[in-house]
């Protein structure tokens, strides 16, 4: 085994205390994080699913969307029927809502391999059809169907009851689900989201308790371990009588005079998977031993995360730990990390300026193959539900191409309801 390189040792340890520094602030997260930060509301304020992400509650439809989100006095026409739609809203919303987020992007990729093209597209990159029925106050049942295989379906029994601006006390969620951890940002490219195996197509089948008590939010999750596009449970070769996953994430929020401050942490687990994290780069595992991978993997993801909001500026952060052990005799194991953040500046109401970092280190057992990532992002919402956003990220390597030195731009517009 090769002893970790000096310019990553120190990376590694820097990260660490970023995000060790975050997280140890006195003891808030929105599908968007950062709102829920600079407002110090729970995620079930603004969203059905109390984990956050996907349909929109009334109050983040039509109170949270049409009155914060977007420019002072550019509503148009929704803002003038905005009344209409609010007594419609109230007589529906007790049994039956749709809701939906569409994403269309530009993609401008500088690749510096000059063996590869650049990319040059426009991509669909989201487009989720969401419906809720509701009976009573307790009940609801889910569905999410989007594209590029994300479906989400799922039941939710809530006790005292269904809430819009006062968020849930208790849950039961059963059903198939992304497993919360950490951060969930809707920017699913992100390394501590889809490169740790958190991706849009991610969602697994299973159980999950949690509820509100203060300023505590917990979700713990039994589920099959079985992600991706697999609906039943995918075990390795050597049976073992667990064969199942648990998800597990907690967080404290509070406000210090005019600060708003949160810290949480994930850990999930998941026993005898056939294959390695999505992060484990292809020479984590010698090529004479790939087929022995199937005999079975014995996954572990840990970490923190934490935010601090103050005035018009919100600063949050998220560092990932991934182990993955061999049920097969001989193979090493394998561990990497990933960290991100974010600074956001918000100059007026409906403009978001931000500031991105990622860091992943694919395989610490070696040195010089880990990347970074830095961006800039400029948001905008110009009337009610719709945004345009625009960024840019460059990437280097110390692996070299096809990550180190390569430029990107993203242009995208997003419609949602």
């Amino acid at each position: 085994m090769r002893p970790l390189a000096a310019p990553v040792r120190w990376t590694m340890l820097l990260s660490l205390i970023c995000g060790t520094a975050l997280t140890l602030l006195p003891p808030v997260a929105a599908a968007v994080p950062r709102f829920a930060a600079r407002t110090g509301m729970h995620c079930a304020s603004c969203h059905v699913n109390p984990s956050g992400g996907g349909m929109r509650t009334p109050y983040g439809r039509n109170v949270y969307a049409r009155r914060v989100l977007p420019l002072p006095g550019a509503g148009g026409f929704l803002a003038q029927t905005s009344g209409v739609g609010a007594r419609v809203e109230a007589d529906t919303a007790s049994w039956f809502e749709l809701g939906t987020d569409v994403r269309s992007a530009y993609f401008y990729v500088n690749n510096p391999d000059p063996r590869a093209e650049d990319t040059n597209s426009f991509f669909l990159m989201q487009g989720d059809l969401y419906v809720s029925a509701r009976s009573g106050e307790h009940l609801t049942v889910y569905m999410d169907r989007g594209l590029h295989g994300s479906f989400e379906v799922f039941g939710l029994l809530a006790w005292p009851g269904q809430a819009t601006i006062v968020p849930l006390a208790s849950y039961l969620k059963v059903g198939r689900f992304l497993p919360a951890f950490g951060i969930k940002d809707p920017n699913h490219a992100l390394v501590t989201r889809e490169s740790i195996g958190f991706a849009q197509v991610d969602k697994d089948t299973g159980i999950e308790i949690g509820g509100y008590l203060g300023p505590w939010s917990l979700q713990l999750a039994l589920l099959n371990g079985a992600s991706g596009d697999r609906q039943l449970d995918a075990s390795g070769t050597a049976r073992r009588p667990f064969e199942k996953a648990v998800a597990l994430r907690a967080e404290s929020r509070s406000r210090v005079g005019h600060a708003r401050l949160s810290m949480g942490g994930s850990f999930y687990f998941s026993d005898n998977l056939p294959s390695v994290n999505p992060l484990a780069p292809a020479t984590a595992v010698a090529p004479r031993d790939v087929g022995r991978i199937g005999e079975g993997v014995h996954e572990i993801r840990t970490g923190a995360f934490g935010g601090l909001s103050l005035g018009r500026l919100t600063l949050q952060g998220e560092i990932d730990y991934v182990r993955d052990d061999f049920v097969a005799q001989g193979l090493e194991r394998w561990h990497g990390y990933v960290s991100f953040a974010e600074l956001s500046f918000l100059p007026v109401q409906g403009v978001d300026l931000l500031a991105t970092y990622e860091f992943a280190d694919p395989d610490l057992r070696v040195g010089r193959n880990g990347f970074h990532r830095v961006g800039g992002v400029v948001e905008l919402f110009p009337m009610e539900l719709v945004e345009l956003r625009g960024q840019y990220r460059y990437t280097t390597s110390s692996a070299g191409p096809p990550r180190d030195g390569m430029h990107e731009l993203i242009v995208y517009l997003h419609l949602f309801l």
